[in-house]
């Protein structure tokens, strides 16, 4: 088991071989081809955001799962800030989804450890600190660097 999610007061689990698990239902679907390695409740119960070493980004609903991302790399990191926002993390490249759809990527200094939502954008962790990014909806894209020797796996 990878993580435990709550969606709408129901327990959700991800697992190592790729299977989300709806407990409540004792539901499961195949999500991912290989193990999650990060998921997060997409905002206002639409559903779970997850994150595969098969390099894809997927929303999970009850009616199905759609791919948001393929990549070549791993998704080791996601995080949702409001209806159709997030963020996700491939490698050291970060990338911020709005709602309407803009798309912008930042390379970071180091393979990116953890997302957390914040009002105005992202904090992340990475290789010796955590960057916070702002939000893109006005496509000005900030970036604010906080500086700490070692390698952060959460925030």
């Amino acid at each position: 088991m990878t993580s435990i999610e709550l969606l709408d007061g129901e327990p959700v689990a991800t697992l190592g071989d790729g299977r989300i698990v709806f407990l409540g239902q004792r539901r499961t679907v195949e999500a991912h081809a290989g193990a999650i390695l990060c998921a997060a409740p997409a905002t206002e119960g639409s559903g779970l955001l997850s994150g595969g070493d098969d390099g894809r980004l997927r929303l999970t609903r009850q009616d199905g799962t759609e791919t948001l991302f393929q990549g070549s790399k791993w998704i080791d990191a996601v995080a949702s800030r409001r209806a159709g926002a997030y963020a996700f993390a491939h490698g050291r490249v970060l990338t911020i989804v709005e709602a309407t759809g803009a798309r912008r990527s930042l390379r970071m200094m180091g393979s990116v450890h953890a997302i957390v939502a914040t009002e105005l954008g992202y904090a992340v962790a990475h290789r010796d600190g955590v960057t916070l990014v702002g939000a893109v909806e006005d496509a000005m894209l900030t970036e604010e660097f906080l500086p700490s020797v070692g390698g952060h796996v959460a925030i």
